[in-house]
């Protein structure tokens, strides 16, 4: 999918793609970066945490949402690796 299913707000925000159910996306707020899994277009339908997503990734977690976002980002070097 090209374009997000749900509906997200922030500007500093890049929509990376759509799998799984969730949108994901790389932001950068100011200094830290950090990765999105949207499932819903209300405000709190989203998991979030680029050191969750690293943690998650070293422990083998390759398809959650927050992972795939991850790799993402990195793959498009947005983030590096």
């Amino acid at each position: 999918m090209k374009n997000p299913k749900f509906l997200h707000d922030y500007a500093c925000c890049t929509f990376l793609g759509h799998e799984n159910d969730h949108d994901l996306y790389f932001c950068e707020q100011g200094t830290i970066p950090t990765v999105i899994a949207r499932y819903g277009s209300e405000g709190p339908e989203y998991q979030s945490g680029l050191r969750g997503a690293q943690n998650l990734l070293m422990a083998g977690h390759c398809n959650h949402a927050l992972v795939r976002a991850l790799l993402l980002a990195e793959a498009q070097g947005l983030y590096p690796q």
